[in-house]
């Protein structure tokens, strides 16, 4: 008899652990509290407009393929991905006003670096040059490799390879050790907000994120990124999976330390293993009311925890279009240091 698995919340991770989990032979059904696929990839109707909500970027699109792929389907049979090119452009304005478009192109790129000068157009290869040499080691030893145990860390070799990836410094710090140019460390600089974390204080892994885009492009997906949510949804539901929509699980069930079903509203539901793609603090505090089963992840150890910070999102329905505009246009402020220190320290 197959295994059931209940999986909470229709997300990008809940939904692409479904699919690869249907894949395997489960019998998998997802609960989700909203009536739409996509968790916080959704979408807003109104007036004749549309508004992504949520992620507006795509990188590294063979992850996006991944999951049709593993199904044996052509990922263009469900969505559409378009590269652009250039990537976005950046904007400042103190004394005096700069615009640079931003291409993956590295040979037009090296363009306008060396319009900044030879140092910055050096410091820029040698910034990549190391970046992508950090990243490789990420890939093999870090992004792909499931960590269930505290010794799959703590070993010689994973220790060795922690050292290659030379997280010490700060991305802000990293990034001007290799560029001189103000500007171009700011627009090489800015991406760690993408995940809340001031260039000023997370670690200078992060800096892959601009090599990312640069190497392998920054992608559109034509209809927007919901149209995504809604490919692997389509995806999911042919694989013979199910989704319950407006269904609002109340918390886990937990027997003898293993998670044996959910409780809605209305009534308890068994499964023999259950996955949260709800947030991991709503998982401890609200899901998860076994006190053993939260561990260490008592309710003291979670409002101690640091969060990322949040984002203030204004979605403007405007007439006519802007040609000057690219799909992605970055305003950098005269003082970004200071802004950073307002917002993440409240200084």
């Amino acid at each position: 008899m197959r295994e059931k698995v209940i999986v909470i919340g229709a997300g990008m991770g809940g939904l692409s652990a479904a699919i690869r989990l249907q894949l395997a032979g489960y019998k998998v059904e997802i609960y989700e509290k909203n009536q739409t696929p996509g968790g916080k990839m959704s979408q807003i109707q109104a007036e004749g407009y549309i508004f992504d909500v949520g992620p507006t970027i795509v990188m590294m699109p063979d992850l996006y393929r991944k999951p049709f792929e593993l199904a044996g389907k052509n990922p263009e049979d469900y969505f559409h991905l378009k590269r652009l090119e250039p990537m976005y452009d950046a904007y400042f304005k103190d004394e005096i006003y700069r615009k640079y478009t931003i291409t993956s192109d590295l040979v037009e790129l090296m363009k306008m670096n060396e319009g900044l000068g030879q140092e910055t157009a050096l410091g820029f290869l040698q910034y990549l040059s190391e970046m992508y040499k950090r990243y490789q080691v990420a890939v093999e030893s870090f992004i792909t490799i499931p960590f269930r145990y505290a010794r799959d860390i703590y070993n010689p070799k994973m220790l060795r390879e922690v050292l290659k990836l030379k997280t010490f410094s700060s991305a802000e710090a990293m990034m001007a050790s290799f560029i001189p140019n103000k500007d171009l460390q700011q627009m090489m600089g800015f991406q760690t907000l993408y995940i809340g974390v001031s260039p000023k204080k997370g670690p200078s892994l992060y800096n892959m994120i601009p090599m990312i885009e640069l190497l392998y492009g920054v992608w559109f997906i034509e209809g927007g990124m919901y149209a995504y949510a809604k490919a692997l949804e389509k995806l999911f539901f042919e694989l013979g999976g199910k989704i319950y929509y407006e269904k609002d699980v109340q918390r886990i069930v937990v027997e003898n330390g293993r998670a044996k079903g959910i409780v809605l509203e209305d009534r308890e539901i068994e499964a023999d293993i259950v996955i949260s793609n709800a947030d991991f603090p709503y998982t401890m505090q609200v899901l998860i009311q076994d006190s053993k089963a939260k561990g260490k992840y008592t309710p003291t150890k979670i409002e101690s925890m640091d969060y990322s910070c949040s984002c203030l999102v204004f979605y403007w329905g405007v007439k006519g279009t802007f040609p000057n505009l690219k799909v992605h246009n970055f305003v950098i402020c005269p003082d970004l240091s200071s802004n950073l220190d307002q917002i993440f320290d409240g200084i």
